[in-house]
């Protein structure tokens, strides 16, 4: 892991054919645990804190510019689409079980259609 993930790339992350291998219970749970690890980074969480997996990310401090980033390391490290509406909404359990499915398709189609943000 290098220091641009915390402005784009997922660290921690399996190769996508070790993630596509898993079962979808463990798939979820590594996505979700991966997810958490990166946006605590993103987010600059301290020390002894983590970012909920049941809280809607923009109340935990998720705004557009990170959402993008954070969409930005998902389509690039997963090959998935997320809007950044949808990062913004959803919990890190909802996310994590949005793009689980996704992977075990090889291709990884469009998990939302990405939406335009005019900043």
């Amino acid at each position: 892991m290098t220091d641009d993930s915390a402005h784009g790339s997922i660290g921690h992350l399996p190769d996508l054919s070790e993630l596509r291998a898993m079962s979808p219970d463990v798939l979820t749970a590594t996505l979700a645990h991966c997810l958490r690890l990166h946006l605590d980074q993103l987010l600059q969480v301290p020390p002894g804190h983590r970012t909920s997996p049941h809280q809607p990310l923009r109340t935990q401090g998720l705004d557009l510019l990170n959402a993008l980033h954070l969409a930005r390391g998902i389509r690039r490290d997963l090959g998935a689409e997320v809007a950044a509406q949808t990062l913004l909404d959803g919990t890190l359990t909802e996310l994590a079980e949005l793009l689980a499915p996704r992977l075990a398709i090889t291709g990884a189609p469009p998990v939302d259609r990405p939406e335009t943000a005019t900043v």
